[in-house]
């Protein structure tokens, strides 16, 4: 659990490490607006796929929590189960790409800075991105049928095989959430 955590706070060290080596070396001077639009628009952009595709193995676990109920698996194992490891090079360079655009801006003005961090808040969460969805069905397909080679043990057969239906019969667009609301209830979205 503690190896978790510390993958989740890798990003944010990254981002302020990065920021702070654009903001002491003046990197705004060698970069022009337009790059840096395109910077941010693209790490906009990765930070929104890797949203997505947590909330989408948050709901798949959230699922298998509510049609078997173990006790001895949590939320969390069951989404690093089904983490892809292409995700974890995208979050590597979104959060490098942001800390720089980050401290190039903070550099010209600390207003352009939050104004984006808000911007990103926003796009990410509230606003509709065009989301591949199709593709991060596919990559958490792969790694669930990775770990039926990996996890061969008799605790973890009907976990998998569980698994293995939830995401089968998951619609592979937008309205996943809704699917998963209609089949479990509402209460899934408590389910810890």
């Amino acid at each position: 659990m503690i190896k978790a955590r510390l993958f989740a706070s890798t990003p944010i060290f990254l981002s302020l490490i990065s920021a702070l080596v654009a903001y002491y070396f003046k990197l705004n001077q060698h970069i022009n607006f337009y790059l840096l639009l395109l910077l941010s628009i693209l790490s906009i952009l990765a930070n929104g796929i890797a949203f997505q595709y947590q909330r989408i193995t948050l709901t798949i676990a959230r699922c298998l929590k509510a049609t078997i109920g173990y006790n001895f698996v949590s939320i969390p194992q069951i989404q690093i189960l089904l983490t892809a490891p292409i995700m974890v090079p995208l979050l590597i360079i979104e959060s490098i790409i942001y800390g720089l655009v980050i401290g190039c801006l903070f550099r010209v003005s600390s207003l352009y800075a939050f104004l984006l961090m808000l911007i990103k808040y926003i796009a990410t969460t509230f606003m509709p991105l065009p989301t591949p969805y199709k593709l991060l069905f596919r990559l958490i397909k792969t790694e669930l049928e990775k770990s039926f080679t990996k996890y061969w043990h008799p605790h973890y057969i009907p976990l998998l095989a569980e698994l293995f239906f939830i995401v089968h019969s998951m619609p592979h667009n937008r309205y996943f959430e809704d699917w998963a609301e209609r089949k479990y209830g509402y209460n899934i979205l408590f389910i810890r």
